[in-house]
């Protein structure tokens, strides 16, 4: 059964001491060639626990995770446990996949518990990782849906509800406009055409005749959007085809679940001049520091991401090689620095 740790010892929670205690999983071999491993997230609160099992890609049932590796440093354990409950080893974590499998595991919204995650279900040495990568396109387009995980929720609770919040109301207050920003085809002909668009000024409890302070920028929710929006999502190669090969695709801040087009659609209004470019112009000083170069980057690659789902939607899936192209070609420039 489970190891009885002392919890009197304040050490004896600490992952070195832990992996001290057990062994580091011993993957069972794929039998077949269509064969991954997905898992179950276990609801146990004091440390990741989950089971492994071996499917076929093609029989589904499973939620596939999109998430940043981050540092590559593996300071994290999750425990592989049998049918019985008993400890067959760990395996080790980047502190992202942490903080993303503990908002999995407390996320109510995610009904689920069987999820496919790279760093868990291929084991990351030998020759077997070569052929599951090769397997990723099939995994993420045979998930039930694909969750991106956009990182914790902000230390303020209160900011966090009213990031959402404004998040939700943008995105039903523009709704008129995403039609005419799909049909421009890029974001200079949709600022071009922007006298077109049928709502060209922000939600009226938005709207004041002030400047833009710092405690608006916060109190209203702009900072946390700004930081949920323009996060390392939207700055990475990896998410070409893991955002595209599925329909069904939410995205993960904290526990909490967002529409992907709701924050997709963020960098894009932006791009359009319909939201205020001082809230955008203060995050860039404030958080990244970086050129005017590197936002017209993302929120291109953004809108082709975004465009090139909603052509899948109106169209199928047989645009998806297409928006793959594009997408790569947007991506060249940006950051990829996952060890995959």
């Amino acid at each position: 059964m489970k190891n009885e740790l002392v919890d009197s010892d304040p050490g004896s929670q600490h992952p070195e001491f832990l992996r001290s205690q057990i062994s580091r999983y011993n993957y069972e071999s794929l039998d077949r060639p269509d064969k991954i491993r997905t898992l179950k997230l276990h609801a146990t609160k004091e440390r990741i626990e989950c089971s492994l099992q071996q499917i076929s890609f093609s029989e589904g049932g499973y939620e596939a995770l999109s998430y940043v590796w981050g540092s590559s440093d593996q300071l994290f354990n999750a425990y592989i446990l049998d049918e019985d409950g008993n400890e067959l080893g760990y395996i080790p974590l980047t502190a992202n996949l942490q903080t993303a499998l503990c908002d999995l595991r407390d996320a109510e919204e995610v009904t689920t518990n069987v999820f496919w995650i790279d760093q868990i279900c291929i084991k990351q040495d030998g020759e077997e990782k070569n052929h599951q990568v090769a397997l990723m396109g099939d995994i993420y387009r045979n998930a039930a849906r694909v969750i991106t995980y956009l990182g914790p929720a902000v230390a303020d609770e209160n900011e966090e509800k009213c990031g959402i919040a404004l998040l939700q109301l943008l995105q039903r207050h523009f709704s008129d406009n995403y039609a005419l920003i799909y049909e421009a085809g890029g974001l200079l002909p949709a600022l071009l055409m922007k006298s077109k668009f049928p709502v060209v000024t922000l939600p009226e409890d938005l709207q004041d005749e002030a400047d833009f302070d710092k405690e608006k920028y916060v109190v209203q929710g702009w900072r946390w959007l700004l930081q949920v929006a323009y996060s390392q999502w939207a700055r990475r190669l990896w998410i070409v085809q893991e955002q595209l090969l599925n329909q069904k695709l939410v995205m993960l801040h904290g526990s909490s679940l967002l529409s992907w087009d709701a924050v997709a659609s963020i960098p894009l209004l932006f791009a359009v001049q319909l939201l205020p470019k001082q809230y955008l112009d203060r995050f860039w000083q404030e958080h990244l520091q970086s050129s005017c170069l590197q936002v017209l980057r993302i929120e291109d690659s953004v809108y082709a991401l975004w465009h090139a789902r909603q052509m899948m939607k109106k169209m199928g899936r047989a645009q998806v090689g297409r928006g793959l192209l594009q997408n790569m070609a947007m991506h060249q420039t940006l950051e990829c620095w996952d060890p995959r």
